[in-house]
């Protein structure tokens, strides 16, 4: 079983990007605050292309890991640390911000019926006042006749997001993009580390199987670990739904403002 470079920024393949295409046009008139926007497509003479909104900030990913630096080099007063000094600390309350937005833009998603099947901070756009959008569908699926998708392609994939019902048996739901959402708020928790360190892909779904989930990361708010282990609940039906994951979000945020 293999695991994707979280690093990779190797282009999409075109006929990726016109699968991409047929979903956003599947998803009719986009309008949510944390989906990205396909603003036009782009064909002739040459290949496809995809115009989205500007994201000044990329992707979640990057920033996260910004900060992490950032909080390193706080007492650095170079001026090759300057950008990092403008950075503001992500809090416990901003943590169940970002949170929010991400589940809110799932809930979204799965009310238009599309699975992302590779839900993770790479995956996220970063833009003005810290505002996220979920990006990158070249994995998703329209699932309005079924409800879920059974993958056939070898791609590369993401293994250490995926699901236990995802490696096994190529089954995708709401339920594993849910945990797959856990594994990005695990993300946010560490700054952008990277799932299970040190554990090798091949050994996972036995390690999540027998029980094994990651533990409460060094920093991260207590409620906030209790919520992914909800989310990595082996029985499927015990997992939340997005849209009970963002009303959630939202009572906290609520208390914490």
């Amino acid at each position: 079983m293999a695991a994707v470079n979280e690093d990779d920024d190797c282009p999409q393949n075109e006929a990726s990007l016109q699968a991409e295409a047929q979903l956003f046009a599947a998803m009719g008139d986009n309008k949510h605050d944390h989906v990205v926007r396909l603003l036009g497509i782009c064909s002739r003479q040459g290949p496809l292309w995809l115009i989205f909104e500007y994201a000044r900030y990329g992707n979640f990913m990057r920033y996260l890991r910004d900060h992490r630096e950032s909080e390193y080099h706080e007492e650095d007063c170079s001026s090759t640390s300057s950008r990092n000094h403008k950075m503001q600390f992500i809090t416990a309350q901003k943590m169940f911000q970002f949170a929010l937005q991400i589940a809110s833009g799932m809930e979204y998603l799965i009310s238009k019926k599309i699975l992302h099947c590779d839900l993770a901070a790479r995956n996220v756009l970063v833009f003005d006042n810290e505002v996220l959008k979920i990006c990158d569908f070249g994995m998703a699926k329209d699932v309005k006749y079924h409800g879920y998708y059974f993958r056939q392609s070898k791609r590369m994939l993401p293994v250490k997001w995926m699901s236990p019902e995802s490696m096994m048996d190529k089954l995708y739901t709401e339920a594993s993009d849910v945990w797959s959402f856990g594994v990005l708020l695990w993300e946010i928790a560490t700054l952008g580390g990277t799932p299970y360190p040190s554990v090798p892909p091949e050994r996972l779904y036995d390690l999540l199987t027998s029980g094994y989930r990651m533990s409460c990361p060094l920093d991260c708010p207590r409620r906030l670990h209790d919520i992914m282990l909800l989310c990595w609940a082996a029985d499927v039906n015990e997992r939340p739904t997005f849209e009970a994951l963002s009303q959630l979000f939202s009572k906290i945020v609520k208390e914490t403002n």
